[in-house]
């Protein structure tokens, strides 16, 4: 585990025996090691008419148990009811810049009424 800033040669941050596979370019950037968490499980929580037990990793003394009150809680009121309001998918563009001076500049020009006009038209005939 070597590194250019010679900060984690020593570190006591388990590494072996992980099959990184399954996190690299997924759900963790700069993968270093990885930290067993206990797992607990809250609930049950009624969801729709439908009764979910709730898995919690986590180090945080009494969440699950708080969580597990909340559940109760929200039981005793008939459970949780769910509405779809608008199902849809967004997304939206990413802009890189050389320096920050340049981005701040132009940050202030996509503010700006002619620079947000020309960007909306720009993005949107491309979609």
């Amino acid at each position: 585990r070597a590194t250019s800033t010679k900060s984690l040669e020593h570190s006591l941050v388990p590494y072996k025996s992980y099959d990184y596979t399954r996190v690299l370019g997924a759900c963790c950037e700069n993968v270093v090691g990885f930290i067993p968490l206990p797992l607990g499980i809250a609930g049950p929580l009624t969801v729709d008419g439908t009764s979910y037990h709730i898995p919690m990793a986590t180090a945080e003394g009494t969440l699950v148990a708080s969580t597990s009150r909340g559940c109760k809680a929200l039981n005793a009121g008939g459970g949780v009811k769910t509405v779809v309001i608008k199902d849809g998918m967004t997304r939206g563009p990413a802009i890189d810049f050389p320096s920050v001076e340049m981005a701040a500049d132009a940050m202030r020009w996509i503010g700006s009424e002619d620079g947000y006009e020309e960007l909306r038209e720009a993005f949107e005939g491309t979609s």
